[in-house]
């Protein structure tokens, strides 16, 4: 992997993109100050693009200017697909993805995806510790008292904890290990824990993917069950999964020692995954979310090539295939899982196989398509699967 002394200031500006990315993802920062994140990263991205693009050869320009082409009229088809239902969020999300996939194609030309991934996953994995430290010490065991609260509007308004503005506690629960009471979930500087979550998962699935930095990834995966969610632990349990099945020891006690260990890791995240699930369920948040399925499926079935436009059903939705489905049909569908599918057949490895799997299997279930992190993560492993090609 590059190290990033080679390029410093280029490092630093991968941190900013990274750190807009975190906060643009609807962070509670950018409930509150949209309008200052949105001019941060707009800029950041641009000075960066064009900084990028002036260290790029001047042969390797050549191949930047149809590239350009093709994703400003995939921008614009976008828009008009979405033209229905489109608003001033939608012409930023487009704006989004046409300056963010420009980038990431413009980094990997330059030879630098790996020092834009390595950035992106430092950025989350410093935030992780301090969402742990806070969560563990101020929300569980209560030795770090909050410095104030804040309203949140988040589906229904309430007041919640602030720790120096560094971490919030908008979600509690009441999920118990043994006699261990966890009341409250690690959303880290989200509105609720599933989003807190999928940030986590990104950075984690690009750590495995281009890093495999065995640190990182054990502070991330302890953040992602941290959150108490059933997306988190099928994941992590998928992690357990592909690890114990490809393992290559020979050893017959190491051997045993795995199995046992791989049993009980097994059967922990689905006691938690299933109490999660009930608990949902008894709330009434499940049934709620099957009626909005219906209605999402029905809307597909009225027009499913073009949809109802943008954003109109993915609010209150519980997953992306019936929310995509519905807000552009087919061809806003295919635009986000086609260069999913398609990186996982490019792959060799079969391990990254799994874990993109896994990955796209959080995706379905988790109503993120919209954010910029999505469409980072998706640009990401297409340049993994086939470098500069797949675009």
């Amino acid at each position: 992997m590059k190290s990033w002394k080679g390029g410093k200031f280029e490092y630093f500006l991968y941190i900013l993109v990274s750190l807009f990315i975190l906060l643009s993802s609807f962070s509670i920062y950018y409930l509150y100050n949209k309008k200052v994140i949105i001019a941060f990263g707009i800029c950041t991205i641009l000075f960066s693009f064009f900084y990028v693009f002036y260290k790029v050869k001047l042969e390797k320009k050549k191949i930047i200017f149809p590239f350009s082409a093709i994703v400003i009229l995939a921008s614009v088809c976008l828009l008009v697909l979405c033209w229905k239902g489109i608003s001033a969020y939608g012409i930023y999300v487009t704006i989004v993805f046409l300056l963010l996939v420009l980038l990431i194609h413009l980094v990997n030309t330059l030879g630098d995806l790996h020092l834009l991934v390595n950035a992106f996953v430092l950025t989350v994995v410093c935030g992780a510790c301090i969402s742990l430290l806070f969560w563990f010490f101020g929300s569980i065991v209560h030795l770090i008292n909050p410095s104030g609260t804040i309203d949140l509007f988040w589906g229904t308004e309430q007041t919640v904890n602030n720790y120096y503005g560094l971490y919030f506690e908008p979600q509690y629960s009441d999920t118990f290990i043994g006699r261990f009471h966890l009341t409250c979930r690690n959303s880290f500087i989200y509105p609720e824990a599933p989003v807190c979550c999928f940030m986590l998962i990104s950075a984690n699935l690009l750590n495995n993917l281009f890093i495999k930095n065995k640190t990182s990834n054990l502070i991330l995966l302890i953040a992602i069950l941290s959150t108490l969610t059933v997306t988190g632990f099928l994941y992590v349990m998928a992690l357990v999964l592909s690890s114990s099945i490809n393992s290559k020891t020979k050893s017959h006690l190491k051997v045993f020692a795995q199995i046992i260990s791989f049993i009980l890791i097994l059967f922990c995240v689905l006691f938690f995954a299933s109490s999660l699930l009930s608990a949902k369920m008894e709330s009434g948040s499940g049934v709620d979310r099957a009626a909005h399925m219906m209605s999402e499926l029905n809307a597909f079935r009225k027009s499913p090539i073009y949809g109802f436009g943008f954003n109109t059903f993915t609010d209150g939705s519980s997953n992306s295939i019936t929310a995509l489905l519905a807000d552009g049909g087919i061809l806003l569908f295919m635009l986000y899982y086609c260069p999913l599918f398609f990186s996982i057949f490019k792959m060799k490895n079969k391990d990254d196989k799994i874990i993109c799997l896994a990955f796209i299997f959080v995706f379905m279930i988790t109503v993120v398509h919209y954010l910029p992190v999505s469409v980072f993560l998706i640009c990401c492993l297409c340049m993994h699967s086939n470098c500069k090609q797949v675009f």
